[in-house]
């Protein structure tokens, strides 16, 4: 029984460590493994804050100074052994993101030149398990100063969520009181304080689609905010409340009323559309992108000629770089004739997170529908990791 409880306490002190280092102990002289949680620049001190066991670490033999940059090939001391350091970016082992570090990534992307061993570990600088053009790309940023290698963390998933139309309660129950895809104002600011209070981050549209293609890191907690149809009650009443929480989002318009005439007042008996003037006002909190010229039908059922041509109406009118589905129907067909039209990615509205890797012409959406349990809203935002 003492030895079962020994056991216990002793993995109980363990696992915390093992989760973090993920290598089991051995003889002190020895490194057990790599950690490469490093980034250029980070110093001794610093790694010791990220995580307390860090003892000490050493270059060579010798015991660095607090205020020393770590650099790949250091040996880490921590209570549970020794490791070897790999600094993200430092490929060549000199603590720094050198040209000569960038040079040897490159001819190995290239195929010319083969990183092995802790550079190679150093050189997944993004810290998806591959060397490819896309750590390429952050070095080469970081080495002409355009771009920081910041600390490895990233969101494991980003949710994208959809909304409709914003009305007013009392509109919501004399006009639209059956229709799941129209959510009340007090619903709406309800839901911007939740993501607020359970401290998430809303960014861009173009954060997302830089995150799935791997060009991106993002907070975890990162949640994308978007509208479909381009209503005018997405400038009427949903922009102040955005702009109300420091929040933006992306409204996908079926553009053929963008030039329409402007109404200053809003009539919620009919579905009015955004135009040039709703949005000129709106453009801090508001970005504006495309959801077909007059086409808002299911995409599939047509021929590649019917949807890419009232794609390019769009594109012709005005240029925008992503689309979203109408109904998130998609088929290879479809999606090709965006790709011809120019749109470097687009939404569907497949029920779950985007993640690095994803299609980007397939990003998938969670619908807000209404009545919404603020309970249910909470377990949906919680996908944002």
């Amino acid at each position: 029984m003492k030895r079962t409880l020994s056991f216990i306490l002793t993995l109980a002190l363990f696992i915390p460590l093992s989760v973090i280092f993920s290598v089991a102990p051995a003889a002190e002289d020895e490194t057990i493994g790599n950690l490469d949680w490093f980034v250029v620049g980070m110093t001794v001190a610093e790694s010791k804050t990220l995580v307390p066991a860090v003892n000490s670490i050493k270059r060579n033999g010798e015991t660095l100074l607090n205020n020393a940059p770590v650099a790949t090939g250091d040996v880490v001391t921590t209570d549970n052994g020794s490791y070897t350091a790999s600094v993200r970016g430092d490929v060549k082992g000199e603590g720094d993101a050198t040209g000569v570090g960038y040079m040897l990534l490159k001819r190995h992307v290239l195929g010319t030149y083969e990183l092995t061993g802790i550079s190679l570990t150093a050189a997944d600088i993004n810290g998806d398990g591959n060397v490819s053009t896309v750590d390429y790309a952050l070095l080469k940023r970081t080495v002409l100063g355009t771009y920081d290698i910041q600390k490895p963390e990233n969101a494991k998933q980003v949710p994208v969520l959809l909304y409709h139309h914003i009305v007013e309660d009392q509109m919501r129950e004399e006009y639209l009181k059956d229709n799941n895809i129209t959510i009340a104002t007090s619903e709406f600011r309800r839901h911007m304080q939740m993501l607020k209070d359970n401290d998430k981050t809303v960014v861009t549209i173009s954060d997302v689609v830089a995150y799935v293609r791997g060009e991106k890191l993002l907070k975890p907690g990162s949640i994308v905010l978007c509208f479909d149809d381009g209503y005018k009650s997405n400038t009427y009443f949903a922009a102040p409340i955005l702009r109300e929480f420091g929040n933006k989002a992306t409204v996908f318009s079926i553009m053929c009323y963008y030039d329409g005439n402007y109404e200053s007042y809003f009539d919620p008996s009919s579905l009015q559309h955004i135009t040039r003037e709703d949005l000129k006002n709106n453009t801090d909190v508001i970005d504006q992108q495309c959801h077909t010229w007059a086409n808002h039908n299911h995409l599939p059922q047509q021929s590649y000629a019917e949807v890419y041509n009232d794609l390019m109406l769009s594109q012709n009118c005005e240029k925008y770089d992503y689309f979203a589905y109408p109904y998130g129907d998609y088929s290879a067909s479809v999606k090709n004739a965006v790709i011809a039209a120019g749109f470097k990615a687009a939404f569907t509205t497949v029920t779950r997170s985007a993640v690095p890797g994803d299609d980007v012409y397939l990003i998938p959406r969670y619908t807000v529908t209404s009545p919404m349990q603020d309970s249910e809203y909470l377990e949906l935002i919680s996908n944002a990791k």
